[in-house]
């Protein structure tokens, strides 16, 4: 897997790169994932998680969208801008467009700015 996602969309990455070598997906019904939402950056709800689903979504966008690249941007910009705006949301507006500055920054420098200040 790509570690330059650092957070979301690893996995997506992965499985859309393997199809072009291997197009039969197979699928293991006994299987079964335990994923706690959060953990990693809070909610994706909060400024650091939309930076890193807003900076994983357009590395996606820029590595697979081909010729559909102006409709993931649109996309990405009625989800991360549009809609945050609506909802008089400037913080989460900030963060989504966070997700553009700091394509090439690395995960952990994205974490020590972004995460929230703990209580003393």
């Amino acid at each position: 897997m790509d570690e330059g996602y650092f957070l979301y969309a690893e996995d997506l990455d992965w499985q859309l790169r393997a199809r072009r070598e291997f197009p039969v997906a197979w699928i293991a019904r006994e299987c079964l994932v335990r994923h706690k939402v959060g953990r990693s950056t809070g909610t994706t709800d909060d400024a650091m998680g939309r930076v890193f689903m807003s900076r994983s979504f357009l590395k996606l966008a820029r590595r697979h969208a081909g010729a559909r690249l102006p409709l993931w941007l649109a996309r990405w910009g009625l989800d991360f801008v549009v809609k945050p705006a609506l909802r008089g949301d400037v913080r989460l507006v900030g963060a989504g467009l966070a997700g553009v500055t700091t394509q090439w920054t690395p995960g952990a420098e994205i974490v020590a700015r972004f995460r929230p200040a703990r209580p003393a």
